[in-house]
């Protein structure tokens, strides 16, 4: 239980963060058509409440319900909260506070690529039996969730693609916790639109990534990847602390080796530090890179249960940063219609 000193602590900063927006305000509204749209990130808007808050000049917001209200009494005349409530009543917006930064259909839709679901069997039954998918003449609707710590929120994806469930999914229960380094308590779910997506078979915790990997490289594939990931993860402990630029120069190599970016490698290592966080980083990471330049959108996971397939989980490449509940999401260069 919070001690007297804590809570007035907490009231002070929420009341500090609040204050402010009556100024920030106007400049939240005067990005909101932009960063309602994707167009851009809030936190990219020069002066906004985000923007402020990313750089430390505004305290974070603070947890619990006392806290919440006297924020939300502070800063009740911000003008962009007021437009959100107002478009909200008006039914031009179903949901003001939890817009998701997952890619819409809309957005999807004007992708430059063709559309080409799989026709098998398999994935016929799965669609059926994953309650949130359907399939129409211009790709597969999906609603679909993922769990992720609020920092990630808008930052850059060490894999270069975002991990989702199928919303509903029992399997959510296991990323709530963010126990093992992955996953979170800050939910974001909506509807997504796969036009390409590759579909193998595989369950949740690594193995739809593998699979595609062989699916697109051939049989045996994955063997050589391991062995090269292997190979830094394996040194990490005594290269890093011995010679940190040697071993940050090795993970470049890697990532050029697969056709990613050798420039993000100090990024990668500094945000894959628990667990076995970076040997799936890396993994999946040249995964991504390997499955966009196929052609595909997506990675479509399947798995089977006495009901028969259905969507175990959604690897989507388009994806360079983690998506933020108000609404912010970045594509990756070649799915931006240019």
């Amino acid at each position: 239980m919070a001690t007297l000193e804590e809570t007035l602590r907490k009231l002070g900063l929420a009341a500090a963060r609040g204050v402010p927006q009556l100024a920030t305000g106007f400049v939240d509204l005067a990005a909101l058509p932009f960063t309602m749209t994707g167009v851009m990130k809030p936190e990219q808007a020069v002066g906004s409440t985000a923007y402020l808050t990313s750089k430390g000049l505004l305290p974070p917001p603070q947890e619990g319900l006392l806290s919440e209200t006297t924020e939300l009494v502070s800063s009740a005349m911000n003008p962009a909260t007021a437009t959100k409530a107002a478009l909200a009543k008006g039914g031009l917006l179903t949901a003001p506070v939890a817009l998701s930064g997952i890619i819409s259909p809309k957005v999807a839709k004007e992708i430059p690529m063709s559309v080409n679901l799989p026709k098998s069997e398999e994935f016929i039954t799965a669609v059926q039996n994953t309650p949130t998918a359907q399939i129409t003449d211009e790709g597969l609707l999906l609603r679909v969730q993922r769990h992720q710590v609020p920092e990630q929120a808008g930052k850059e994806s060490v894999r270069t693609g975002v991990f989702y469930l199928p919303e509903g999914s029992s399997n959510a229960r296991y990323y709530k916790a963010a126990t093992a380094g992955y996953g979170g308590k800050e939910a974001i779910s909506g509807e997504t639109l796969l036009k390409n997506p590759l579909f193998v078979k595989g369950a949740t915790g690594g193995k739809v990534p593998e699979m595609a990997f062989d699916a697109v490289k051939g049989k045996g594939a994955m063997k050589e990847l391991d062995s090269d990931v292997s190979r830094i993860v394996m040194g990490s402990s005594f290269i890093k602390q011995k010679d940190p630029a040697l071993y940050e120069e090795m993970v470049a190599e890697f990532l050029q080796k697969y056709g990613s970016d050798p420039s993000k490698a100090g990024y990668i290592i500094e945000n894959s530090k628990k667990g076995n966080q970076l040997k799936y980083a890396l993994r999946e990471n040249a995964i991504a890179n390997t499955v966009r330049n196929a052609g595909y959108d997506s990675v479509l996971g399947y798995s089977k249960a006495k009901k028969g397939n259905f969507i175990s989980e959604i690897f989507d490449v388009r994806e360079a940063t983690y998506p933020t509940k108000e609404g912010g999401f970045t594509l990756n260069p070649m799915f931006q219609n240019k």
